[in-house]
């Protein structure tokens, strides 16, 4: 997962008195990778990361690892949410006029005039990121061992 995300918190599969329990793993909140950062693997091409260029999109990821039989199931949920701004960030209507008679403006006395955060909407799951994601942990647990040095020696 730190692939993708930075881990917050991550509760390994455990045996207590004879029960299995769940493991689960939380990661923080992760702005979106836009169409310049295609390194990074927290938005899928196409949509996703065209949406991300356009708007602030933000991503955090839960996945829950639970014991089946011999067996696990892995379930990835990936939760993104839209910023909700007081305006657009190149808007006029609500800018702070600025002076040009000669004052100085000292730094203290600035006014921001970015947009302010007013919250996030959630816009669901992305659902090609947990596919993603699912599918790289499958190929990670399917795949043979890449005969590292203890296999040669």
């Amino acid at each position: 997962m730190d692939d993708y995300f930075r881990i917050a918190r991550e509760q390994p599969v455990q045996n207590s008195n004879g029960m299995i329990l769940d493991g689960r793993l939380e990661t923080v909140y992760q702005i979106g990778s836009s169409l310049a950062q295609p390194w990074k693997k927290d938005s899928t091409p196409g949509f996703e990361r065209m949406q991300s260029s356009l708007q602030s999109i933000r991503r955090r990821a839960i996945v829950t690892v639970r014991p089946q039989g011999a067996a696990y199931s892995i379930e990835v949920v990936v939760q993104k949410d839209l910023e909700d701004t007081d305006r657009t960030q190149f808007a006029t209507e609500s800018a702070v006029s600025r002076r040009h008679d000669g004052t100085i403006i000292r730094e203290k006395d600035r006014y921001d005039d970015t947009p302010q955060t007013l919250g996030w909407i959630p816009l669901g799951r992305d659902a090609s990121l947990e596919q993603a994601i699912l599918a790289d942990i499958f190929g990670r647990i399917t795949q043979a061992d890449g005969g590292g040095y203890f296999q040669h020696h």
